[in-house]
């Protein structure tokens, strides 16, 4: 392994970009070369302070040299930034942490440099609204956590801006009523939860006519009651059957 040892004096980096100066009892930050690329290139580079188990700072590099990501760390645990870099050198993540636990706004990004991913954590847990973006920048999805936990509306849609689903959470688990839509905005489905199981009625509808072709209801995740068939032109019912807890017990067509 290589060590070089940083300058005392804040404000001067070495070739590694990493810098320091000692803590308030004077010990100085060593950087260490700790494995390289079958080509000579450094693959892992740490920094440490004092004892060689109290890390500072670790650095991953590709075959060509470019930093691939970046992590600060305190008292041995990661603390501070972390990055993570695509291999042209753009930023693909930033995510913040405290005492080992995601601390602050956590981020990503396509490649071409147009935001990805946003939202924030509290010690460890995800919480307040999370959106994700499609490449041109259009809003993919919105949910807002609490706690770590999915509370709340949850919206997905289509690159054409229309949306593709929305639900509700509570506690993490689904509840109430769950909408899908098919890209051109009309209704393709509709379900009911009760602690994220199928419960009480569910209806879908078709593509082009809009017209209901199923419906029927759950009871603890299986179908339970009447269950019926639609002509998606005409609307006429083509078959129904009942059931019991799963079990169909009657059936008929028309």
């Amino acid at each position: 392994m290589h060590f070089k040892l940083l300058a005392a004096a804040c404000g001067v980096f070495a070739v590694m970009l990493l810098s320091g100066c000692g803590d308030q009892s004077g010990k100085p930050i060593v950087e260490v070369i700790e494995d390289s690329h079958p080509n000579g290139n450094k693959r892992t580079v740490i920094a440490y302070q004092g004892r060689k188990d109290n890390i500072v700072r670790r650095s991953f590099f590709g075959p060509e040299g470019n930093m691939m990501s970046d992590q600060h760390f305190k008292n041995g645990k990661p603390n501070g930034e972390r990055t993570v870099y695509y291999p042209d050198g753009s930023l693909n993540q930033q995510t913040f942490f405290e005492d080992s636990l995601r601390h602050g706004s956590d981020k990503s990004w396509y490649q071409g440099g147009q935001i990805k991913s946003e939202g924030e954590y509290v010690k460890g847990a995800a919480a307040g609204r999370f959106i994700t973006y499609f490449e041109d920048g259009k809003t993919a999805g919105e949910v807002t956590f609490k706690d770590g936990k999915k509370h709340g509306e949850e919206i997905d849609y289509y690159s054409n801006g229309n949306k593709k689903r929305v639900r509700n959470f509570v506690d993490g688990n689904m509840e109430g009523l769950e909408q899908e839509f098919f890209d051109n905005g009309k209704i393709k489905a509709e379900h009911n939860y009760t602690k994220g199981i199928f419960n009480g009625s569910f209806t879908f509808y078709d593509a082009k006519t809009g017209k209901k072709v199923e419906d029927g209801t759950y009871l603890n995740g299986q179908y339970h009651g009447k269950r019926a068939m639609y002509d998606a032109n005409s609307g006429r019912k083509k078959s129904e059957a009942t059931y019991e807890n799963g079990v169909r017990t009657f059936g008929e067509f028309f």
